[in-house]
């Protein structure tokens, strides 16, 4: 089993086997020269080495068929003459082995040929099979392929009507921020007016007071009283705007931090 794929049709084996003398080896010495012995009665059988293509057989057995018709031709020439039976038995004796022969060469051609038509079917099977198993793939490929394009359109229609929404939520958010900036705007400008109102309140309630001291200080008299009365109405009056003016300043400072704190949310979701 070991020598089989050195043992071929044309090869010379030279086999070197290793033996030791020392006891402590005998049973290994002794298991190795027999297998020396063994290997020696092992016969090659010769043959050539030649692999003939299928158009080389084909052309071999129109060879041989070529000659046998012309072999046959010469026979019919032969029996026509008058001696023709008698030379043919005479040439059937002398020719018998060639012809045998050439039939063994016939017969071989053949089976080389069979053999040859026998390999050509079974790596046409292969191939076959081979093909059929790379469509099945194919097939798989393509199915796989499918599937993954549906995927993809799948997503990037998500990814088409994600965009649609915060394209619109950008929008949302851009019409509210201006709102809040217009509103802010218009605040301050609220404020800005209601401040000058309570400095002119402020200025009025400080003219009257003073303008209530120099009428305190100077000689009483009933239509003094009457312009204090008036004066402290008017100085009343005065006071109360500006209550309620600085409650609006309040009320409107107020309003402007909350939109302020609106703003800064609605950047942050941006």
């Amino acid at each position: 089993h070991i020598l089989k794929d050195s043992l071929g049709g044309n090869t010379k084996t030279t086999l070197i086997v290793s033996c030791s003398p020392h006891r402590f080896n005998f049973e290994e010495t002794v298991s190795t020269l027999r297998f020396a012995q063994r290997a020696k009665t092992i016969k090659t059988k010769v043959h050539v080495n030649l692999q003939r293509s299928t158009q080389e057989l084909e052309a071999i057995i129109v060879g041989l068929r070529t000659e046998l018709a012309e072999a046959n031709r010469r026979v019919n020439i032969i029996r026509s003459l008058p001696n023709g039976e008698d030379m043919l038995k005479a040439a059937a004796e002398v020719g018998g082995e060639e012809q045998a022969g050439i039939d063994r060469d016939e017969e071989k051609v053949e089976e080389e040929l069979a053999s040859k038509n026998e390999e050509k079917n079974r790596l046409l099977d292969e191939k076959e099979e081979e093909l059929r198993l790379l469509q099945e793939k194919f097939a798989a490929v393509e199915d796989k392929l499918v599937r993954v394009e549906d995927q993809l359109e799948v997503v990037k229609n998500d990814a088409e009507e994600k965009e649609r929404g915060f394209a619109e939520k950008q929008l949302q958010h851009d019409e509210e921020m201006a709102e809040i900036k217009a509103e802010r705007d218009s605040l301050k400008d609220i404020a800005a007016d209601l401040e000058r109102k309570l400095e002119e309140v402020e200025e009025k309630v400080v003219e009257m007071e003073e303008e209530a001291g120099r009428l305190r200080s100077a000689s009483m008299s009933k239509s003094n009283d009457e312009v204090m009365a008036s004066l402290e109405e008017s100085i009343k009056t005065l006071e109360e705007d500006k209550a309620n003016l600085k409650t609006s300043v309040r009320e409107l400072t107020a309003d402007n931090s909350k939109l302020r704190d609106a703003e800064q949310q609605l950047i942050a979701d941006k």
